[in-house]
């Protein structure tokens, strides 16, 4: 009896454990997907530095490549919520994971295949921006 009583403590705190470090890790575990970096951004589309007036009326094409000029200076954009983001941006036409989270494309897979990437404004539990990501969506 003492046996089963001590394994079913130790069974009680693995879960505990456990459930402590992914409610720790949550935002990496959750944000699982396939990412570029803004100097990858940079390289795949080319650069041209934000122009917030330009972005809500660019193509896609130019949008990606205002891209890696976004990703690279996010700090400006940390702590902004999902509203701000949509002022600051305009509305976006696009979406990770669930509609809330603001995305906007940068790269629109064709019938015939290919890649679709999107510009990630990734939110917190408190709705607020914690990171911006590109993100390559399947076709």
């Amino acid at each position: 009896m003492k046996n089963k009583n001590k394994l079913l403590v130790l069974v009680i705190l693995s879960l505990a454990i456990t459930g402590s470090l992914i409610a720790k890790n949550y935002k990496n575990i959750f944000y699982k997907g396939i990412f570029i970096n803004a100097k990858e951004a940079e390289d795949r589309w080319g650069k041209t530095d934000l122009n917030l007036e330009k972005w809500r009326t660019a193509s896609v094409v130019d949008r990606a490549k205002m891209a890696s000029s976004i990703v690279a200076n996010k700090k400006n954009f940390i702590g902004k919520t999902n509203q701000e983001i949509r002022q600051i941006f305009g509305n976006y036409d696009s979406y990770y994971v669930n509609e809330p989270i603001p995305a906007y494309t940068l790269q629109e897979n064709s019938p015939s295949g290919g890649e679709r990437w999107d510009l990630v404004f990734l939110l917190d539990k408190d709705n607020k921006v914690f990171d911006i990501k590109i993100h390559r969506q399947y076709p």
